[in-house]
């Protein structure tokens, strides 16, 4: 104890005989503020994400635009301290605690940095960080993170006594001018990308009919993830997955040959949400986003310009609306309610798209590790869960939400519920029909069992839902959409399409070939109301739809490390950046073109039940993705 007391006092002692000076801590703050956002730029650049395919000067100005938004957040969290250290000048104690204490901001900043350029070091080199982290490890890094945070704080006041004592040597004029320029080219930084939300007129502008029914009703979105028709017993599937929808089928309109647009459930579901193509959207990553105009052209938004209440029951890091930047599109997405963040909000008003993205990201990724090491709540690996599905999604949640819209809301609603519980590569049904006698915890990567008996759970789950809104007299006023986002192993196969009217209205089979981005017209014409421009699908309603050809834009072919497990991707580079594979369905073929190879593919729809007429060529297939 008394040479911790001596250590104690040789320190205060070191403390003592530096200089701080108000001017020098606002200096290193604002200098720590940039240089903690500039490496997180720097990170998130690099790193598959939004920032790859834009322009120099959009990159720029995230960087500009967060860099100088932290220095004068900063800054105004730094003041109420140099206020006080300049009205406590008299008192040289005081006054110099004081300004320690406000050295706090630029060190919790340092620490900060720290700890997210370790976790990303070995996260990245050895596979391993906060993430994984678990026990006394996450503890571990909780006592690291105070060590090296107060160790950091030691040599941080050093260094701040050299800046004050360079700075003070300087005429009063000369410092009053270094903090002019640094809050000038802060506040110019952060306030001149600012922008209004005219584009939000531009939805309602084009929006030229009113609804044909003084009833609206309530619609119903539910999307399954990777499922493909042939595995249904909709479609004549072997396995009777799904006896419900079978049943269902009877009083809806039901596509016999519907494809996705998208390879991934991100860009499929924004496909299915706009009516427009991926090469359109530009949407095909879970690291993509829709910018500019395109972030206001979507169905949600239009429902909610007519009164709906908008809600996403999806996945917070694959497949959500507020990340893909749909804006003024949901009310609530995966339990965030649009504006209820005072913080997100104001970014939403001043900085829609890529710079509030971007901020809220940088916000996320040191949250969420403090919060984990401290206990206070768990971090997610969301990469893993969706790539292993080592444990259960949670569906079952989703289903409680929807329930309990669809009985309080006083608006008519429009819900998109996504089930993951199909995705794969492992599948965790409550009960085992067709794996019976299987154990789950030893099952194989896709195993077939297991994946009909996912299917089946989720033919439940939907059965449940039509009991709920039978048992609440809600059906014949709700519009029910069943779909998937894309097949099993993203192969070119048909996915499921059913859509139940009110009343059973327009039920019957449709054979020619349909397509994902064809939802969002056919609902807009049953509401009566006028379909954009920029809206390229076709209604399944219309007597007039023809079939076109049907393509679906695909990621590069990734690659897996035998020894470590980790996918990577080719490099996201012109002219093609994330486009990886585009292929075209006509009839009963599909071509699929590889834009890194330069090769070409070709086969059959599996279990088609059409007779074609005519197969088209290779050359002729090449020409159509050509153009497309």
């Amino acid at each position: 104890m008394p040479q911790i007391a001596e250590t104690i006092k040789k320190s205060l002692q070191h403390f003592r005989q530096l200089f701080l000076a108000p001017t020098g801590v606002m200096v290193v703050t604002a200098s720590l503020a940039f240089f903690y956002a500039f490496m997180e730029w720097l990170f998130i650049f690099t790193k598959p994400s939004f920032l790859k395919t834009l322009d120099f000067s959009e990159k720029l100005q995230v960087l500009l635009t967060s860099s100088g938004l932290l220095v004068l957040v900063s800054l105004v969290v730094l003041a109420p301290f140099i206020l006080a250290s300049m009205a406590l000048k008299r008192w040289k104690n005081i006054h110099f605690v004081t300004l320690m204490l406000a050295c706090l901001v630029p060190g919790v900043m340092l620490a900060a940095l720290v700890l997210i350029l370790v976790d990303n070091f070995t996260y990245t080199i050895f596979h391993f960080g906060i993430v994984n982290s678990a026990g006394f490890t996450r503890g571990l890094y909780a006592f690291l993170f105070v060590a090296i945070g107060l160790l950091l704080f030691t040599r941080l006041l050093e260094f701040t006594s050299l800046v004050s004592g360079y700075i003070g040597r300087r005429r009063l004029t000369w410092r009053l001018g270094l903090l002019g320029v640094i809050l000038a080219l802060a506040a110019g930084s952060a306030f001149i990308p600012m922008k209004t939300n005219a584009l939000a007129s531009l939805r309602q502008a084009e929006q030229t009919m009113s609804p044909s029914r003084t009833k609206l009703p309530d619609i119903l979105l539910i999307t399954v993830d990777g499922v493909n028709a042939e595995y249904t017993s909709i479609y004549g599937g072997e396995n009777d997955t799904t006896p419900f929808l079978r049943q269902l089928a009877s009083e809806s309109l039901v596509a016999l040959n519907s494809f996705s647009n998208g390879q991934g459930t991100i860009a499929s579901i924004t496909s299915i949400l706009t009516g427009r193509p991926v090469v359109d959207t530009r949407v095909l990553n879970v690291t993509d986003m829709l910018k500019g105009n395109d972030a206001y052209k979507h169905l949600p938004g239009i429902l909610a310009d007519h009164g709906y209440y908008t809600a996403q029951f999806s996945n917070a890091t694959y497949a959500d609306a507020y990340k893909t930047n749909f804006l003024y599109a949901f009310d609530e997405a995966n339990g965030r309610i649009a504006g209820q963040e005072p913080l997100e909000k104001a970014l939403s008003a001043f900085y829609p798209g890529t710079t509030r993205i971007f901020i809220m990201d940088v916000i996320e990724r040191i949250s969420d590790r403090i919060e984990h090491i401290f206990f206070i709540s768990d971090m997610a690996n969301p990469y893993e869960q969706v790539t292993e599905a080592p444990t259960k999604f949670a569906d079952a949640e989703k289903l409680d939400h929807v329930y309990e819209l669809l009985a309080t809301s006083r608006q008519p609603v429009f819900i998109h519920l996504h089930w993951l519980g199909t995705h794969g590569p492992k599948y965790h049904p409550e009960n085992q029909v067709f794996s019976a006698g299987k154990a789950i915890n030893e099952q194989a990567s896709f195993s077939q069992p297991f994946y009909f008996d996912a299917i089946l759970e989720f033919d439940q789950a939907v059965e449940n839902i039509h009991q709920f809104l039978v048992e609440s007299k809600q059906l014949d006023n709700t519009i029910v959409i069943v779909t998937s986002d894309h097949s099993q192993m993203w192969t070119n196969s048909r996915i499921p399409l059913l859509i139940r009217f009110p009343d059973g209205e327009h039920s019957g089979m449709i054979r020619e070939n349909v397509q994902s981005l064809d939802i969002a017209p056919t609902l807009l014409d049953y509401l009566g109301y006028g379909q954009p421009l920029w809206m390229t699908g076709q209604s399944l309603l219309d007597e007039s739809y023809v079939s076109q050809p049907v393509f679906t834009a695909k990621i590069p072919k990734s690659q897996k490390n035998s020894l470590t497990g980790k996918v990577t991707y080719p490099e996201s580079k012109p002219p093609f950046y994330e486009f990886g594979r585009i292929s075209v369905v006509v009839c009963d073929r599909w071509f699929e073109l590889d834009l890194n190879l330069k090769q070409m593919t070709d086969g059959s729809v599996k279990d088609y039940p059409n007779a074609c007429p005519q197969s088209i060529t290779k050359q002729t297939a090449f020409d159509l993705i050509v153009e497309h």
